[in-house]
């Protein structure tokens, strides 16, 4: 592949993507950014990254499209999600309105924080798609009132925390990412702790 400053972005895309299907299809040294020279790893990183990114995005579809159940495919895109950026666990979930119009969060991926006997429990009936929450004073309700992105690499310390259960493993960082589609906000990602 020619030079950084050569490559149109929808060759670079291109490339992108068909890395992407050769590693969904799990083809044999389809390893992102085989094809590159090695002269050029800041290129190589990039596409790779692109890769990871698009394999992201397309893979939960594609899983749908054939059938696959919704709580398979956001517990793997949570999966995805969680080691593409490094952190340590997050959720996914969708933004429902209640009687009075009042948004809530209802869990669909979840990352297995559990620490006890209890918490397995209550982890159980989250991962089911039965836990809600409605108590938006937090970090996540604050992707949900603003509709926007939220850092916080000190939620501890941040005026929109919320606070964790007891025995809940450490938040040292959150970013929460609104899903929007035609405008409106039906969800969020949540993640925690990435360096």
């Amino acid at each position: 592949m020619p030079s950084p400053s050569s490559v149109s972005p929808s060759a670079l895309a291109e490339h992108a993507a068909g890395e992407a299907r050769g590693c969904a299809a799990g083809e044999a040294g389809a390893e992102p950014g085989a094809e590159l020279p090695s002269g050029d790893a800041a290129l190589a990183r990039t596409v790779r990254r692109q890769a990871q990114i698009l394999s992201v995005l397309t893979t939960p579809q594609r899983r749908l499209l054939v059938g696959e159940t919704s709580g398979d495919t956001f517990a793997l895109m949570l999966e995805q999600l969680v080691a593409l950026t490094a952190s340590e666990y997050g959720f996914i979930s969708e933004v429902l309105h209640d009687a009075v119009g009042e948004p809530f969060l209802r869990m669909h991926g979840l990352s297995d924080i559990s620490w006890s006997d209890e918490s397995r429990k209550v982890f159980e009936g989250m991962r089911s798609g039965g836990f809600e929450f409605h108590n938006l004073d937090s970090l996540f309700g604050a992707v949900v009132r603003t509709r926007a992105p939220v850092i916080s690499n000190q939620p501890g310390l941040d005026p929109r925390r919320g606070g964790v259960p007891s025995g809940h493993p450490p938040l040292r960082a959150f970013l929460g990412l609104p899903l929007l589609h035609g405008g409106q906000l039906i969800g969020m990602i949540g993640l925690a702790n990435a360096p």
